[in-house]
């Protein structure tokens, strides 16, 4: 069965919505993948997602070598994923929900940093079918 665009939509964003962790992956060192998964903190619809980590992390090593990645979530249910191409950029000193996320105190924000997420491209899996979605460039 055939699915609009619509309706793909739709199930993204219930997919995205319901996952509390997205799988994140980064471009290690010697051009291998790097995933885990990074709590799902805040979207703007399908544009802009929001990550924190510390640091120091290795993540953060790579994304500063490398800023492309791809975020995934996926319902295993109904066995549907959305694949989300793009490129991070790093938010020093940010104190974006880290509290929230790491149960400190406010006076310890500066371990961490705000991982912002840019899509590309995002690609539907449903009923056997990837589909491709361009994101429009935002106007300034």
């Amino acid at each position: 069965m055939q699915q609009t665009k619509e309706t793909l939509l739709e199930i993204a964003q219930d997919i995205i919505s319901k996952n509390k962790y997205a799988m994140v992956a980064t471009m290690g060192k010697w051009n291998q993948p790097n995933i885990r998964a990074l709590q799902n903190m805040k979207n703007d619809g399908f544009s802009v997602f929001y990550f924190v980590t510390r640091r120091d992390s290795k993540k953060v090593k790579e994304i500063k070598r490398h800023k492309k990645g791809t975020v995934y979530f996926y319902d295993k249910d109904r066995y549907i994923s959305v694949t989300l191409h793009g490129n991070f950029k790093i938010e020093e000193n940010s104190n974006y929900g880290i509290s929230d996320i790491y149960k400190i105190a406010e006076h310890d924000l500066f371990d961490h940093v705000l991982l912002v997420f840019e899509t590309k491209k995002m690609f539907v899996y449903s009923n056997y079918i990837t589909t491709e979605f361009k994101m429009k460039k935002k106007k300034n």
